[in-house]
C-alpha cells in the first residue's frame, strides 16, 4: 500500500533541489495563490518523500502537512468480470445509418439521440447488442 504524503512551505514559492537515486532534481511545491501565504507538494513516490525528509531545511522551509495511505491496482485482487452475452449481433451492418435505423424500428430509440458512430455504439452497448463490422 502507497501513501501519499503533503508537504507545505513557509512561503508561496519554494523551489529546492535534492538528489533522488544518484540525479540533482528540482522540487517545486505549488503556489496556491494571493490568499494563501504557503504552497504545497503532494507526492506519493517513497524515493522523493525521503530525499525531502532527510534534506536539512525540512522542519524549517517546509514541513509534513497531510499523509494518507492509497490503494494502487497492484495492491487489489484481479477479479475477473462474467461478461454478459450479447443479445443480439448484427454482423452485416456496417454504415452508420443502418446501425441507427435499426436502433430507432426495433429499439424505440429517440433519431435525435443518435447522430454519430459514438452515440450508435453507446445505445447498442445499454441494449447489450453489436454492430461487430460497423465503419
Amino acid at each position: 500500500m502507497a501513501t501519499s504524503k503533503t508537504y507545505k512551505s513557509n512561503s508561496r514559492n519554494l523551489t529546492i533541489f535534492l538528489t533522488i537515486k544518484g540525479r540533482v532534481r528540482s522540487i517545486h511545491f505549488s503556489d496556491l495563490g494571493a490568499t494563501y501565504n504557503y504552497s504545497i507538494l503532494t507526492t506519493s513516490d517513497p524515493n522523493v518523500q525521503a530525499a525531502l525528509e532527510r534534506n536539512p531545511k525540512f522542519g524549517q522551509a517546509y514541513t509534513l502537512f497531510d499523509e494518507e495511505s492509497i490503494t494502487t491496482t497492484a495492491d487489489q485482487p484481479v477479479v475477473e468480470q462474467e461478461q454478459k452475452p450479447v443479445d443480439a449481433s448484427y454482423p452485416k451492418v456496417t454504415r452508420v445509418q443502418t446501425a441507427a435505423q435499426i436502433l430507432e424500428e426495433k429499439y424505440g430509440i429517440d433519431p435525435t439521440t443518435i447522430s454519430s458512430k459514438t452515440d450508435v455504439l453507446k445505445h447498442a452497448k445499454s441494449l447489450n447488442i453489436e454492430f461487430p463490422n460497423l465503419k
